[in-house]
């Protein structure tokens, strides 16, 4: 329970910092992810929380911003093990129903990983529903957390 505890400190310790680090690079604030597709201008971003999957004490938080022709995905990660790159990818799907991969991210090292996709938001949200993965140490096919990409 104490370890559930210190995980949900932590996960709102990312989220705060992540609103705070986008707030002052784009001196703009996060767009909430139950707006619609149509609210979504260049140069905004959402986040997500990436939930812990098959009881392997990793969660996170990533950040997503259209940039232009860009997409801009930012990983932060606990419950990692230290000094192992683990896969991360976004699939088509849910996190109960993990479809083919669409994208594949820098792998994440240590909690963390940035990735640039050469896609235009549209692009980008006519593949929706998403899902953000990140993979076991392992590289087994077991998901380590995941958080589901959908903008209502």
């Amino acid at each position: 329970m104490k370890f559930k505890f210190i995980i949900a400190v932590a996960l709102i310790v990312l989220a705060v910092a992540a609103i705070i680090l986008n707030k002052e690079k784009n001196n703009k604030s996060l767009v909430d992810s139950t707006k619609s597709h149509q609210d979504l201008k260049k140069s905004e971003s959402f986040s997500i929380v990436l939930n812990e999957q098959n009881a392997s004490g990793q969660s996170g938080l990533a950040t997503i911003e259209a940039k232009n022709d860009v997409i801009e995905v930012r990983i932060l990660s606990v419950g990692f093990s230290p000094n192992i790159n683990q896969g991360s990818n976004i699939h088509s799907g849910s996190c109960q129903n993990v479809g083919k991969e669409i994208y594949k991210l820098v792998p994440v090292a240590n909690g963390k990983s940035e990735t640039v996709i050469i896609a235009t938001w549209k692009e980008f949200e006519d593949q929706l529903p998403l899902v953000l993965v990140i993979n076991s140490p392992e590289e087994l096919p077991s998901i380590s957390s995941c958080g589901e990409i959908s903008i209502q």
